[in-house]
């Protein structure tokens, strides 16, 4: 089977951009979780506002916008499930967010492959740029070894602090890319993707809605589907049962008798 279009550009960069994608009411959706996270939520100096999907039902219409699932399936990705997602606002001043990757099954046979593990959907409420701390990426770094993986290994994965501008985990890199979009659009990146994000030293807020998305959910291994599930953000316990079911109808729900994998956040590629 010939490999083009979203997959292609996924396995071989890591990421892709559709342009104009998240309709103006599902933007409004996601503008009244941050009003009220503001409101309601603490921010962190160095990560800036963080919130769980658990946090407020209104995330329900963006999880189950039915054009993310038919972009996956266009794209091969059949069987998608939805997985967890945030809402991240970075305040005027934030520092840098460090180079990172978010995958924390590494000891899965899966994680090696071309396939995707697990998908981020990214939606940004404002247009973004290096000024307001615009994604930045590894182009690569999610299939094979870069650099960045030995320099960072045994740091730790979210540092508690502010780090300086001269830190490794916040360093500008050679081979690094800006991913700069406007709001609506979307970005699509592998979990596995080496990733950080510039400082905002814009007077305003930058925040984006980010969803997450096992792409091939039955094919996994059941001890992989058992820690996706054990994982998963329990919505049912803190949302309205009609709109957590419908959410759960799509979500890594495994009700099996397997254990979950041991969980591994650092990759092994071996030697190149």
């Amino acid at each position: 089977m010939q490999i083009t279009g979203l997959r292609r550009e996924l396995e071989e960069a890591g990421y892709a951009v559709r342009r104009d994608f998240l309709p103006r009411e599902l933007l409004e959706a996601g503008n009244r979780i941050k009003s009220r996270a503001s409101r309601e939520a603490r921010a962190e100096p160095h990560l800036g506002l963080v919130v769980s999907v658990n946090f407020s039902v209104d995330f329900a219409p963006i999880i189950l916008f039915d054009a993310q699932y038919e972009l996956l399936e266009r794209a091969g990705y059949r069987d998608a499930r939805f997985f967890a997602g945030f809402l991240i606002s970075k305040p005027a001043g934030c520092p840098r967010l460090h180079w990172h990757q978010d995958w924390w099954g590494w000891s899965s046979a899966v994680s090696y492959g071309a396939t995707p593990p697990i998908l981020y959907f990214m939606y940004y409420l404002t247009d973004t740029s290096a000024a307001n701390g615009c994604l930045r990426v590894l182009p690569g770094s999610h299939r094979r070894k870069n650099d960045l993986h030995e320099l960072i290994e045994g740091r730790p994965t979210h540092p508690d602090r502010v780090l300086p501008v001269d830190d490794v985990l916040v360093s500008t890199r050679p081979d690094e890319v800006d991913v700069a979009v406007r709001k609506g659009d979307l970005i699509v990146r592998d979990g596995r993707l080496l990733h950080a994000s510039h400082a905002n030293n814009s007077s305003e807020d930058r925040a984006l809605i980010v969803l997450s998305f096992v792409p091939f959910w039955s094919d996994l291994p059941e001890g992989l589907q058992c820690a996706f599930d054990r994982k998963r953000p329990k919505i049912e316990r803190s949302w309205p049962s009609a709109e957590a079911e419908r959410v759960l109808d799509r979500a890594t729900v495994y009700n099996g008798a397997s254990s979950p994998i041991h969980l591994q956040r650092t990759p092994n590629f071996g030697d190149d």
